[in-house]
């Protein structure tokens, strides 16, 4: 989910996003996502790149978060 009032809110990051890079890697797994954000710390900001569902295709967008 989603938080309220959270940076993914302000990002425009929705449930059902799929996450296929982050910082530039791409991500096979979930341990990819956990090793770059174990290298983070609060106030870093990363970029993800997301693929959603628009109508019946998909669509690739580059998002920026800042951590908190």
């Amino acid at each position: 989910s989603v938080e309220d009032n959270s940076n993914a809110m302000k990002a425009n990051l929705r449930v059902g996003d799929i996450i296929t890079k982050i910082d530039g890697k791409d991500v096979k797994s979930i341990d990819t996502i956990s090793n770059v954000l174990k290298k983070c710390k609060e106030g870093d900001k990363i970029t993800l790149m997301i693929v959603y569902e628009n109508g019946r295709t998909y669509t690739e967008r580059e998002v920026k978060v800042t951590l908190n």
